[in-house]
């Protein structure tokens, strides 16, 4: 079956599915989304997975480092360079393919690389929780889920927080965040000077990554404010970054700015934000022969709420950006021809006792500007066209029961997202024979079917799942016109896995594994996760005073797409320890990252894309943090 003839009836099947929930809705029953099917208390957060969409988890977010919070909820962190650059992995998705979105809104990325990605532009003083929903059913998911933010409300009384970090050794870096809140507002501050990293070995970035100098020092800054009158609220900021390295890629992040600003009433929310971005390579040795330079600007403009128990979301963007490539004879080209893409969508949820059912349906259009560059996209994909539409749809079913003692469930899903525009619509000649970079237009749209039961008794929960995504974007490598090039091709892909999570009083074991496959060529999908143990044990607090440690362990991953120039990742285990003093209005922390100084590397730590430099990111090697929060 054709995939556009799939779609359309998975449209009209979706749409049929509203139609009858509503009215066995309005006859039996009552939408219920607050219901919690079950609470695990782990130090220090609290996780609830509610009765829609079972393998979601939420989070509330103390002052602790956010990256640390959704790694322990079982997000995978992809190493890209300094600290606050590391980018998402979700149960065999990755990147782009998990939205992340703050307050409802979302925040995309100018830089084609994403050097810039959402979660940078928070303040962990403002944020409230987290929740990350692995499936595809929540209306503003990706592909492969969701991470949404949310920040705390400004309140009426006054109060003032202060976090100061100091990390030594491996990393020499300081940071302060500042949140004053009164009378409905907030405002709130932070700044950074974050430096490169050494490793256990004690190489620096200028050792291993070709940089002039051995460390670079960044620098990081933003501020917001937000206020609220009974149903109105609004708020804005401003968000600016300098000489942030990504030995991940062949060039680095010179300066971001990024402002933000919004207004809601009565649930309803409209919401706008512009970046701009510069990278290039001038702080390599490789600069002196071959300089390259990208500059990049993105808007986006949205609505979001809810109306007769419906969600809906709106939204626009626009996207372009140029890249400069050589010396006396330069090369200028723009790699995302002005795209721009118009999007809406709505989604509902409704219960009847045991059973759930969730579903969304949308509308997409995405669309180039720079029309001139279709003849480079039409030397691989002679059907390529300047516009696309798309038909962003989910459907998914859940039971399920629990006790005093026991909780199960299983949930189905059907759900469909179009391709990211950068798979569509970039394109880069290359110099000195590398291959050149080009998407592909006519890209059919991804569409994934998955199972997942789960089962929690009293402190153990185990989670198994399965996922068969038709029209996969893959990458590809082609010859033509006596040339290499990469671009994309649709593959099927199926993803298998599972979750073990036991929590005690004293402390909390995880481990999770995640099998990938390409069915269409029967070899494994790349850039999959190993097996990950992740255990941490804390002591009781005794006079204000409590102490913690943890190990983190990755297995060997030997499964790999060789076609890609994957390569096998040894194994490895970090240990680390803690100690916090509490003391009201004062926190005291010390973290040991790394204890036994181990050099080693993730499998996810390598980049095939445009820009990627073709190395590994080796982790941090030895490194302390000490905080101070101050609550008054």
């Amino acid at each position: 079956m054709a995939a556009h003839v799939l779609l359309r009836r998975l449209g009209w099947s979706v749409l049929l599915c509203f139609v009858v929930a509503s009215t066995l809705q309005s006859t039996y029953g009552q939408t219920d989304t607050s219901r919690v099917a079950f609470e695990v208390v782990l130090e220090p957060v609290t996780i609830t997975a509610r009765v829609l969409h079972l393998g979601t988890r939420e989070a509330t977010i103390g002052k602790e480092a956010l990256y640390r919070i959704v790694e322990d909820q079982g997000i995978g962190l992809i190493r890209r360079g300094m600290a606050l650059t590391p980018d998402f992995y979700l149960r065999g998705f990755k990147r782009g393919e998990i939205e992340v979105t703050i307050d409802g809104e979302r925040f995309y990325n100018a830089c084609p690389n994403r050097m810039d990605p959402p979660l940078v532009r928070v303040n962990p003083l403002e944020l409230m929780a987290v929740a990350i929903d692995p499936s595809g059913l929540a209306l503003q998911s990706g592909l492969g889920g969701r991470v949404a933010y949310q920040r705390r409300p400004p309140t009426q009384a006054w109060s003032v927080t202060a976090m100061f970090q100091s990390r030594l050794a491996a990393e020499s870096s300081f940071e302060g965040a500042l949140s004053a809140s009164g009378q409905n507002h907030r405002l709130s501050l932070r700044w950074l000077n974050p430096r490169s990293y050494t490793t256990g070995r004690g190489q620096s970035f200028g050792d291993l990554y070709g940089y002039r100098d051995a460390h670079i020092r960044g620098q990081w800054l933003e501020g917001n404010l937000e206020g609220r009158q009974g149903k109105l609220q609004y708020g804005g900021g401003y968000f600016v970054t300098r000489d942030i390295a990504f030995p991940y890629l062949t060039m680095d992040e010179r300066e971001n700015q990024m402002g933000h600003a919004f207004i809601a009433f009565a649930g309803h929310r409209l919401y706008a934000n512009y970046s701009w971005h510069g990278m290039d390579n001038g702080l390599r040795a490789s600069a002196s022969t071959m300089p390259m330079e990208t500059k990049a600007r993105t808007f986006t403009i949205g609505l979001t709420g809810t109306a007769q128990h419906t969600d809906y979301e709106l939204f626009y963007r626009f996207w372009k950006a140029e890249n400069i490539m050589g010396a006396s004879m330069s090369m200028t080209q723009n790699v995302i021809p002005s795209a721009r893409v118009f999007s809406g969508a709505m989604g509902r949820t409704f219960t009847w006792q045991a059973l759930s059912m969730s579903g969304r349906i949308g509308l997409t259009h995405v669309a180039i500007g720079d029309k001139e560059r279709l003849e480079l996209f039409r030397m691989l994909h002679p059907r390529a066209q300047t516009q696309r539409w798309f038909v962003p749809l989910a459907l998914g079913i859940a039971y399920q029961k629990m006790n005093a003692a026991f909780w199960w469930g299983l949930q189905a899903e059907l759900a469909s997202e179009a391709p990211q525009v950068e798979q569509l619509y970039f394109g880069l000649r290359r110099m000195m024979g590398q291959p050149h970079w080009v998407a592909n237009p006519t890209l059919a749209q991804p569409v994934r079917a998955g199972l997942q039961a789960s089962s929690k008794w009293q402190n153990l929960e185990l989670r198994f799942y399965g996922t068969h995504v038709w029209n996969y974007v893959y990458l590809e490598r082609r010859q033509a016109y006596a040339m290499n090039w990469q671009t994309y091709s649709s593959v099927r892909a199926l993803l298998i896995g599972g979750e073990v999570r036991l929590a005690l009083p004293w402390g909390s074991l995880q481990t999770s594994y995640t099998w990938g496959e390409n069915r269409s060529h029967h070899t494994p999908l790349a850039e999959i996760q190993p097996w990950t143990i992740q255990a941490k044990v804390h002591t009781p607090e005794q006079q204000a005073l409590q102490g913690w440690a943890s190990l983190m362990y990755q297995a060997r991953q030997g499964r790999v797409d060789a076609t890609l120039n994957e390569t096998p990742t040894p194994s490895w285990y970090r240990i680390d320890l803690g100690v916090r003093y509490r003391y009201r209005p004062v926190e005291v922390r010390l973290d040991v990252h790394n204890v036994l100084n181990r050099t080693y590397r993730q499998h996810l730590s390598y980049l095939r894309n445009p820009y990627a430099a073709g190395m590994a990111v080796y982790e941090p090697g030895r490194m302390l943090s000490l905080s101070l929060v101050l609550q008054h």
